[in-house]
């Protein structure tokens, strides 16, 4: 049977926002979201992240005062060449209406760059 295409249920935007990542076990990791979107993000970052990982995603905005964090899980990882970063796909997994409203203005604002 035939590959299915990849569907995604919300656009994607290019963006290019710095972001910390927290781990489960605490770690801090910094990097950058390249694409974002209601249900997820795309990101670059140095350090490997293994598919399925939960993960904590603060994205920096100059629209918000503070940075928006919202939970979410690695689906893939794709390393980079040597001294680059590497790619990861992130599912969000909002758990609070005003949060997923505030990731929502973000997306609102980056369509008028």
């Amino acid at each position: 049977m035939a590959e299915q295409p990849h569907f995604r249920t919300h656009e994607r935007r290019p963006v290019r926002l710095p972001a910390s990542f927290r781990r489960d076990d605490g770690a801090l990791l910094r990097g950058l979201v390249v694409n974002l979107s209601l249900a997820g993000a795309g990101i670059e970052l140095t350090e490997e992240l293994p598919p399925g990982a939960p993960l904590l995603v603060e994205i920096t905005s100059p629209t918000l005062w503070d940075p928006l964090p919202v939970r979410g899980r690695v689906v893939w990882f794709q390393p980079g060449p040597p001294r680059k970063p590497g790619r990861a796909g992130i599912q969000f997994e909002p758990d609070d209406p005003p949060q997923l409203f505030a990731l929502f203005e973000v997306l609102a604002a980056h369509a008028y760059e």
